[in-house]
């Protein structure tokens, strides 16, 4: 990374895609245009600090960067805003799941919640004018994203019909690419859980007003975290976020609180 820094001139990278925002701002045509498609998913990866072979097809060589030594600020920033553009411009087009997901590989989750979903959260969940917005969709498949780190679904496999069906728990979802095995049982490292209760913060403040029908969910899934021991002390910082902020869920825990 260190060589990579001194190589890319992060200044007049951040300056090309603040320029590209404001061209898809005035003309949101461009989004339909393939290398822009390129552009964002080479910057996404180098926000994320993991850069693979996918991107090889793009024009970046193959780099594994650790998600800590992300990109400088300004160019991150500049890319959200660009992937948030994108999002809004193209809509069913570039779903946002296209960027955001929660990956089975440690250092590209804490990549994906550190350098990308929580600023992207942060940008759009603003409550500025100039900010692009999210339907109740997207802020859906956020908060989900999130709570499938915490609470990795369980994946059943059964052997008359060898196809897999996901455990009907209603604090899980599936997603792509965990079929045939169940993620629970690997554990969820200190790092891991801290990135995702951080994230899962973020998420409840700058969405408050849209999660109103899925508060009493996440209550059922902050139990079972609870329960399960999710991220030792982390979740209990997380619960006395809750107490401090006041935001509807904790209505919803308050008896679980007292009794704790």
């Amino acid at each position: 990374m260190p060589t990579l820094r001194r190589q890319v001139e992060w200044e007049a990278a951040s300056s090309l895609i603040e320029g590209i925002c404001l061209t898809l701002q005035r003309q949101p045509i461009i989004s339909f245009l393939p290398h822009l498609r390129s552009l964002i998913n080479v910057c996404v990866n180098l926000v994320m600090g993991v850069v693979g072979p996918s991107s090889v097809a793009d024009g970046l060589p193959l780099l594994h960067l650790s998600p800590y030594l992300s990109p400088p600020l300004p160019f991150s920033t500049a890319v959200v805003r660009l992937v948030a553009l994108q999002i809004q411009a193209l809509k069913d087009d570039f779903p946002l799941s296209h960027v955001i997901s929660p990956f089975t590989n440690q250092e590209r989750r804490e990549g994906m919640l550190l350098n990308l979903l929580i600023p992207f959260v942060l940008t759009v969940g603003s409550g500025s004018k100039d900010s692009p917005h999210l339907e109740q969709p997207e802020v859906s498949l956020l908060l989900q994203t999130v709570i499938n780190i915490l609470l990795p679904p369980r994946i059943i496999s059964t052997s008359r019909t060898k196809n897999f069906m996901l455990d009907t728990s209603p604090a899980h979802c599936s997603t792509p690419g965990d079929q045939g095995k169940d993620l629970r049982r690997e554990g969820l490292a200190e790092s891991t859980s801290q990135a995702a209760y951080l994230a899962l913060k973020v998420v409840l403040v700058c969405f408050e007003r849209q999660l109103g029908n899925q508060w009493y969910r996440l209550s059922l899934q902050a139990k079972e975290m609870s329960l399960r021991k999710v991220g030792g002390l982390a979740f209990w910082d997380f619960i006395d976020f809750i107490v401090r902020t006041r935001i509807p869920i904790f209505v919803l825990l308050r008896p679980f609180i007292q009794c704790k």
